[in-house]
């Protein structure tokens, strides 16, 4: 989504740093849903990674949903090293980010906790463990043996 945000100048030029769902039209996004929800029934060993991919996947057979959270800390030192903005730049994006996002998508799919631990099957700290640590934890829980 952010690569085509960005690839359709659909970010305002004086914030590009800001991604939030809010520069999407709801016809847009309700496409993207639903197109993702029927790749999910159709397709077998399919990854998707977007922040409501396992609030979408919700009642579909044989999806197994991961929740990666972060402790704010790590997630504004993400941001500044990312985008090279401030502390308090990145600190205000996340703020506004999260109540936009939260705002449309709740105007869109209803009054949800759409990162309730209990809607997934997951759940891990991507602050207590790092990428390939987390890579290792989904793969157990897959039942991926790595020495085959």
């Amino acid at each position: 989504m952010r690569e085509y945000a960005v690839k359709n100048n659909l970010f305002p030029k004086e914030s590009r740093q800001h991604h939030a769902a809010t520069v999407y039209s709801d016809d847009f996004d309700r496409e993207v849903d639903s197109l993702m929800r029927k790749k999910l029934i159709q397709e077998l060993h399919l990854v998707v990674e977007a922040d409501l991919a396992g609030f979408n996947a919700q009642g579909i057979e044989g999806v197994f949903k991961i929740l990666l959270i972060c402790d704010d800390a790590l997630r504004i030192d993400r941001l500044v090293n990312r985008d090279n903005i401030t502390i308090e730049e990145a600190k205000q994006h996340l703020k506004i980010r999260e109540e936009e996002n939260t705002k449309k998508w709740q105007r869109l799919y209803g009054e949800h906790d759409f990162w309730d631990p209990k809607l997934y099957d997951l759940v891990i700290d991507t602050y207590a463990h790092g990428p390939n640590e987390t890579l290792e934890i989904v793969l157990e829980k897959i039942g991926y043996n790595n020495s085959i």
